[in-house]
């Protein structure tokens, strides 16, 4: 469902047959991965391999097979096309005309669904809604950083030098790119709300409009792509890979979680909206639901690091040049209410962020988890709004490597079950491969560490 935004102009790219539709996937990693089908081939069946979002982040890694994926003998699975995910993207035009993307579900294997992100955050928002039979429902923005670098022979030069956050005349160096992105974005209903520099060489912040549901999560995957489509056919490279470039202590790019909690009939007759916000109390504090919610969050925080968090270089950001981002803000504006979870890097895929955020919430929700007295400790906390000021609560330490944050996961019996044990084996097998390469990499080669993070992630994170 495309947001009504721009929807006259939205409505204008589909005044023309088109040359190809994309039937894409989203694998752990956020990546797109789709066969282009000439139109008149869109109703006939397409496959693809059964294990390839277990391929990992770049082919380099390619050592971990399912045990669903050995059975079959590597085989293929039919791509199912959702038509209602369909989409004009104008930045992918070619000579012969048009392009659309739809997205697709994966065909099981031996009645074992095959464990997508996007399958998975629809079957969770479902939960959500099925919860006590009151429809709630989600709204959420994502809020992405990634780099820009020109290709060079030497390897990558960033768009712009310099750290100068907000600045004008930093912000107008990108600014032909970033107006590209924008406009094309808001042509397919992405609807991009402010655009800065940010404090890194070639970082940029350009925050998405809430959408509800699997909306959100279909936004910021168009967003993350559609960037690094336009960024390649201006010889230049974007990444959201949390640390492209410097040290430790150097900038990352985040990708903070912004959601609220809604109930109600989406639209009366006149057009106006009923929903609620199930967070926000009668006194204007987090309401009860949105207590437990948060709880639940705290309490499966550890679990969470993994999804929000997949990669080695994500654990570099905390307790450097960006506010914690362990940190979880629930902010009250004058007409709105929502939470702010500062956990997920912008390698984070956003489909899982979102689906081990419900998996958690519902759990502070079905047991009614009392959300914990503000505490003064300094360390390891998170940040609510408690009689209109701002509290903080002491949460569980988070795990600090990628390695303790996986041990966390498939420690946490009410997350794997949620998410099932399938999902929580493959993204497990998946991350344990990109480790043992880096690992093996580093052995072998004099190259740095953060080389040997560039060549398995920038290119297509």
């Amino acid at each position: 469902t495309l947001q009504v935004c721009d929807q006259e102009r939205v409505e204008d790219l589909f005044a023309e047959t088109p040359a190809y539709v994309r039937f894409e996937i989203i694998d752990f990693n956020g990546k797109a991965l789709s066969k282009t089908v000439p139109w008149r081939h869109r109703n006939k069946d397409v496959f693809m391999f059964s294990g390839v979002i277990a391929i990992g982040a770049n082919a380099r890694v390619n050592t971990f097979f399912p045990d669903e994926v050995k059975e079959s003998k590597l085989g293929n699975a039919r791509l199912v096309p959702i038509w209602s995910t369909r989409q004009v993207l104008p930045w992918a035009r070619t000579e012969a005309g048009s392009v659309e993307r739809v997205y697709c579900h994966q065909e099981s294997l031996h009645d074992q669904e095959i464990p997508l992100p996007r399958t998975l955050c629809l079957r969770m928002l479902k939960e959500l809604q099925q919860f006590e039979g009151r429809g709630i429902d989600i709204l959420a923005a994502s809020e992405l950083e990634f780099t820009v670098h020109r290709c060079v022979d030497a390897g990558f030069l960033p768009l712009f030098e310099g750290v100068d956050i907000y600045a004008t005349l930093q912000n107008s160096k990108a600014m032909a790119f970033c107006s590209k992105v924008e406009t094309e974005m808001l042509r397919v209903g992405v609807d991009v709300v402010t655009i800065n520099a940010e404090y890194g060489p070639g970082q940029l912040e350009m925050p998405l409009a809430p959408a509800y549901g699997i909306d959100a999560a279909d936004q910021a995957a168009t967003f993350r792509t559609g960037v690094k489509e336009i960024a390649q056919e201006q010889n230049l490279t974007a990444t959201f890979c949390s640390k492209p470039f410097g040290a430790a202590s150097d900038p990352g790019n985040g990708g903070h979680f912004n959601f609220s909690l809604w109930e109600g009939s989406p639209r009366t007759a006149n057009g106006s909206t009923e929903k609620r916000n199930v967070m926000k109390s009668d006194t204007g504090d987090l309401s009860k639901d949105g207590k437990n919610f948060l709880a639940g969050i705290i309490d499966h925080a550890p679990a969470l690091q993994a999804l929000c968090s997949p990669t080695p270089p994500c654990y570099t950001r905390a307790g450097h040049w960006a506010p914690n981002p362990s940190k979880v803000d629930s902010k009250c504006p004058a007409d709105s209410f929502y939470i702010e979870l500062r956990m997920p890097s912008a390698s984070a895929n956003c489909y899982l962020v979102m689906a081990g955020l419900i998996a958690a919430g519902l759990d502070g929700l079905r047991n009614e988890m009392p959300l914990q007295p503000p505490r003064d400790e300094k360390d390891n906390v998170l940040e609510h709004l408690e009689n209109g000021h701002i509290a903080t609560t002491k949460a569980k330490p988070l795990p600090t490597c990628l390695e303790e944050s996986l041990l966390a996961l498939q420690a946490d019996k009410t997350i794997v079950e949620a998410l099932g044990e399938p999902f929580v084996r493959w993204f497990v097998g998946v991350k344990e491969a990109e480790m043992r390469y880096l690992h093996e990499q580093k052995e072998q080669s004099a190259a740095d560490e953060n080389e040997l993070w560039r060549q398995l992630y920038m290119e297509f994170l």
